[in-house]
């Protein structure tokens, strides 16, 4: 029996998670290694722009979390850049809630791929850049601010409104715990996280089998 929701937390997304359960839904955290390696694929798997859902969920940290050597050994075998993040594995709430509103707009995939990258090829910690000050005409690929500040403009946000939704306290502050209230209800309580086909999958061992599956639907 699931509990009640109350008003206040019934927004777009939790609405759309627990009303429809076949939708196809990702739950990530910006500061999971095992988010890292499973975004790109799982954003070809579960396309935001066909009705997907895209959560972001803090956790604690998972076992690659605190292995770096085996999460580097990870990282090389699927040819991915690999520089942990000085603070590694604190939370990134901030980043978060910017995610959190990104969910709102349907488009946390394509800023949960680029925020990642940008963690864990640059080593950036996505809670202490200064978004877009003086970067008016950063180069994304030699300055890791001006990547963040172009993040934002692609999905939609001023300098100042992803400043402002980062904060604690703020609307998206809100959004984040509501969403993770509603995820819990459907028994997630830790990411990543898929929801593919009606069925629940967990952790990098599980959700990479999902993957091997459909490789022959993903792109290269």
């Amino acid at each position: 029996m699931t509990r009640p929701v109350s008003p206040h937390r019934r927004t777009n997304v939790v609405d759309r998670a627990l009303s429809y359960p076949d939708l196809p839904l990702v739950a990530i955290d910006l500061a999971s290694v095992e988010s890292y390696l499973l975004v790109r694929p799982l954003s070809y798997l579960a396309v935001e722009r066909d009705g997907a859902l895209w959560c972001p969920l803090p956790s604690k940290p998972a076992s690659l979390d605190l292995d770096t050597d085996a999460a580097r050994i990870h990282a090389h075998r699927l040819r991915l850049p690999f520089v942990r993040p000085e603070r590694h594995p604190a939370p990134v709430l901030g980043a978060m809630r910017i995610a959190a509103l990104a969910a709102a707009r349907s488009r946390a995939a394509i800023f949960t791929v680029r925020a990642t990258r940008l963690a864990w090829s640059t080593g950036a910690d996505l809670d202490h850049l200064e978004l877009g000050a003086g970067l008016a005409d950063a180069d994304a690929d030699d300055d890791p601010e001006g990547y963040l500040r172009l993040m934002a403009e692609e999905i939609g946000l001023s300098v100042t409104d992803a400043k402002l939704a980062a904060c604690e306290g703020s609307e998206w502050d809100r959004e984040l715990h509501a969403i993770a209230d509603g995820l819990a209800e459907l028994g997630i309580c830790a990411t990543p996280a898929l929801r593919w086909r009606g069925k629940l999958h967990t952790g990098l061992t599980s959700i990479s089998a999902v993957l091997a599956e459909s490789e022959g639907n993903l792109p290269r």
